[in-house]
């Protein structure tokens, strides 16, 4: 009934070793606040309106270095954040961020706050 391996790589392990990739390069709420240069405070209030993406495991907090070019975050990637459904798996956020078309180099490079994506 189409439960039988299928050859070649396991989408899961996939997954599983993309999901470990992220933790480990994630920063802590603390380093984050260091690398941005604002307070603990501000970076929890970033995390609670959506435009820090974090996820926690157990009672620690994530958050995913993918959003940060240098000592900044990728520019408007907080409109973008916010405009993510708020339930997606640290790993679907991932793979959003990084489409062939490449989201995040978009950001950087030539994205503006009139574009439809942000609207």
């Amino acid at each position: 009934m189409g439960l039988e391996p299928q050859p070649g790589p396991d989408p899961l392990a996939k997954t599983v070793v993309k999901y470990a990739a992220i933790v480990a390069r994630s920063l802590s709420s603390k380093t984050a606040s260091r690398r941005l240069g604002l307070s603990p405070g501000r970076i929890r209030q970033m995390i609670a309106d959506r435009s820090l993406y974090s996820f926690l495991i157990g009672r620690h907090r994530y958050i995913p270095d993918f959003q940060f070019q240098g000592n900044q975050l990728v520019p408007n990637i907080a409109a973008v954040n916010k405009a993510l459904p708020h339930d997606l798996h640290p790993v679907e956020v991932y793979n959003w961020y990084h489409l062939r078309t490449s989201i995040c180099s978009w950001m950087r490079t030539s994205m503006t706050l009139s574009d439809p994506w942000i609207g």
